[in-house]
């Protein structure tokens, strides 16, 4: 059994941010909630930009996916979300599922051209269970720092597109 909430995510841009109320694209959308999940019991719904949990802030659905996943039974969450440009707070009763991982946290499988290579599996992988990892703990060390590195480059360089379009709106 495995740790869960019952969201499909969605990383957002900064245009989704824009349209959704939330500064700089940073966060997680919401794209769905599973019937009588603990997340549709909670209030959440599609639509919903989850930007802190747990006291963590939320970059992109991974880092939703790291606090879900060192869960436990009962173990209650607190989840700040953007509705309809509103900063909220709801508690989510995190509850335990044998449904397959990629659904646990909310990751379907992307199409062709929107893959997100922080999630494909490495080819001939004896750690792989289908196509996802099992948990980022069976990465093998050098894959994980690997993708440590990777999440740090994706945020320097999310900053920098910010400072960017900061100095660009100046010069304007």
């Amino acid at each position: 059994k495995q740790p869960y909430i019952g969201v499909v995510l969605m990383e957002l841009t900064e245009q989704l941010g824009e349209l959704f109320g939330v500064e700089e694209g940073r966060g997680a959308l919401i794209t769905e909630v599973e019937e009588d999940s603990p997340a549709e019991k909670a209030g959440l719904r599609a639509g919903d930009v989850i930007v802190e949990i747990a006291g963590r802030e939320v970059d992109e659905p991974s880092d939703v996916q790291r606090v879900v996943r060192r869960g436990e039974e009962g173990d209650r969450l607190e989840v700040v979300i953007v509705r309809d440009g509103r900063r909220r707070t709801v508690e989510v009763e995190v509850e335990m599922t044998d449904r397959p991982r990629y659904r646990v946290f909310g990751f379907k499988a992307p199409s062709v051209p929107d893959i997100d290579l922080d999630f494909l599996p490495m080819p001939g992988s004896p750690r792989m269970k289908g196509m996802f990892w099992a948990d980022d703990d069976d990465l093998p060390p050098d894959l994980r720092e690997l993708q440590e590195e990777l999440q740090e480059l994706k945020r320097e360089l999310r900053d920098l597109r910010r400072e960017l379009g900061q100095l660009e709106r100046r010069v304007d």
